[in-house]
């Protein structure tokens, strides 16, 4: 016989079933956010901006905004869980930060050194980890990759052994909701920026790189999907193009009330790029 206080603890995730997603129990759960955040090896201007102004973010949202600096997918879930089992939450909205390479021809996300694409993202001893933090969401949370092109359902621009490729971004994102099942995922079929402030701030996460290589012609169907991403869930078991996605100070999930391209601004911008592209501007070797 066991005593009660010494039985053996359970975890949050391990005292989950399949029926607790949908019991009032489950959602009566406080929920947070929580934003992932690649280590990178080397430095990385970008990431550490990142970083920087998630921190303060979560400095100031510290009960419902947590941030998860990893190395891999299994370091985040081993993050993650300790949160979870920590104080009992559930996850609101969940977003992994990433850099999308276009350079590669297809879409891609990553979760420290752990890379996800069309490929590998159906084959279930790739994707374990993301399960493991999958059973801490549900139908209402929100999942973003925040990876430039992770939802690129268009053709590479290059011809890769006498053919176009596609991006095959739709079939990520589905595999994505297939791991998610019941939530919602969310991608962009261009670029994802990173302006100051990203939290809180409409148009910090549309946009466009400055940068010359970006003016390279084969950039040309980014340009146009510019502030276009995706939504796919198994709850509604299609794909649906959705406007501009931003985050709040607390680092939820929200949408732009309109297209981005549909702004007097940003269509002027489009216009006037557009007759700045050029071949060979962008170095597809590296």
């Amino acid at each position: 016989m066991h005593f009660a206080g010494l039985a053996e603890k359970k975890s949050f995730k391990d005292s989950l079933n399949q029926n607790d997603f949908n019991s009032k129990n489950y959602h009566s759960k406080k929920g947070i956010n929580i934003y992932v955040i690649s280590r990178d090896k080397y430095f990385d201007l970008t990431n550490h901006i990142i970083v920087w102004q998630a921190k303060l973010a979560a400095l100031f949202h510290s009960k419902k905004l947590k941030i998860i600096i990893a190395t891999s997918t299994a370091d985040a879930e081993k993050k993650i869980s300790t949160l979870i089992d920590k104080y009992n939450y559930t996850i609101n909205n969940l977003w992994f930060d990433s850099h999308g390479k276009y350079r590669k021809g297809y879409s891609s996300f990553m979760i420290g050194s752990d890379e996800y694409d069309y490929k590998n993202i159906a084959d279930s001893n790739h994707f374990s980890e993301l399960k493991k933090i999958a059973a801490y969401c549900n139908q209402n949370t929100k999942v973003a990759l925040g990876s430039c092109y992770a939802a690129a359902d268009y053709n590479f621009p290059v011809l890769k052994n006498g053919k176009y490729q596609n991006m095959f971004g739709d079939s990520l994102l589905k595999g994505m909701g297939n791991i998610f099942n019941g939530s919602t995922v969310y991608a962009s079929k261009s670029w994802v920026m990173a302006k100051p402030w990203i939290f809180g701030s409409e148009n910090a996460l549309a946009g466009f790189p400055l940068a010359k290589q970006y003016k390279d012609t084969i950039f040309l169907p980014v340009w146009k999907s510019m502030g276009e991403w995706h939504r796919y869930s198994t709850t509604f078991k299609r794909i649906e193009t959705v406007n501009a996605i931003y985050l709040s100070h607390a680092g939820d999930i929200l949408m732009q009330d309109e297209p981005y391209l549909n702004k007097k601004k940003a269509q002027r911008k489009l216009a006037r790029n557009l007759k700045k592209l050029r071949p060979d501007l962008y170095d597809l070797s590296l």
